[in-house]
């Protein structure tokens, strides 16, 4: 079985495009994947998403606005997890980020409003949990698992083998669907560490063992 960790912008484009190819490598995989989104902000997180947007990441405005609609979604992620679980947390998300992705709507309330109806979620219960002094330990918890493996920008996903308890891959950026899907499979070599190698030798610059 594999476990890939996907650390994400809540609002993030780049991390979107990212989360599709995962969920797309997952259903085509001979081999069992199991995944855990993990929503991410930070300074460096929404400079990078502007920079991407093709925005000024150093305007105030720019950067307070895009901050405020970050921390939103991501305690908004959190609430929605404490109060209905992982599964119905990671449809939120990605219903997020398909809405300003691709639809070009802002994250306010109305969204957040409309998403819950979608969804078909209790606005008392979420914002029940929003108020809770447990939120503020579930995004520390994200934050602490963060620092840990030292990933400090989204996307980043990190590939597990619990067959092999000392694997484990990082990749930052974009990742491309067909290495990721030679990496489940094993096509090329069965051994994961000696697959994952081979790989940060052609892509040095946005792989790394953790």
């Amino acid at each position: 079985m594999f476990e890939v960790f996907m650390f994400v912008n809540p609002i993030g484009t780049c991390c979107y495009q990212t989360e599709q190819t995962i969920m797309k490598t997952m259903k085509e995989a001979d081999a069992i994947t199991r995944y855990h989104l993990i929503p991410l902000a930070n300074m460096k997180t929404i400079q990078s998403d502007l920079i991407r947007k093709h925005k000024c990441p150093t305007n105030l405005e720019t950067y307070n606005h895009a901050s405020e609609e970050t921390f939103a979604a991501l305690k908004d992620y959190h609430a929605i997890k404490m109060a209905y679980g992982n599964k119905l947390a990671r449809k939120y998300c990605l219903a997020v980020q398909h809405n300003i992705n691709d639809l070009n709507r802002e994250y306010n309330t109305d969204l957040l409003k409309n998403l819950i109806q979608e969804l078909g979620l209790s606005i008392p219960k979420i914002q029940s949990a929003r108020m809770s002094a447990y939120l503020d330990e579930s995004i520390a918890a994200d934050e602490r698992l963060a620092q840990k493996w030292h990933i400090n920008d989204t996307p980043t996903t990190v590939i597990f083998n619990d067959e092999d308890e000392n694997s484990g891959l990082i990749v930052e950026g974009h990742l491309l669907h067909d290495e990721l899907l030679q990496i489940i499979n094993g096509n090329e070599s069965p051994d994961f560490n000696e697959l994952s190698a081979s790989l940060i030798r052609l892509h040095s610059s946005n792989l790394r063992l953790l």
